[in-house]
């Protein structure tokens, strides 16, 4: 595993953290630099686990 694979895991676990305590996506978006596709994408798979 290389340090970026690690790197975005890491901050797919934050962004579902942030998700779980209500924050709102676009802060998210704000907060993480992903893309509001890529967080709504975390929170589909939040979601349906």
């Amino acid at each position: 595993m290389t340090a970026g694979i690690g790197r975005e895991e890491e901050r797919k676990t934050i962004v579902a953290r942030m998700l779980k305590n209500g924050l709102e996506l676009q802060l998210i978006v704000k907060m993480t630099d992903l893309s509001r596709t890529e967080v709504e994408k975390i929170k589909q798979q939040l979601e349906h686990s």
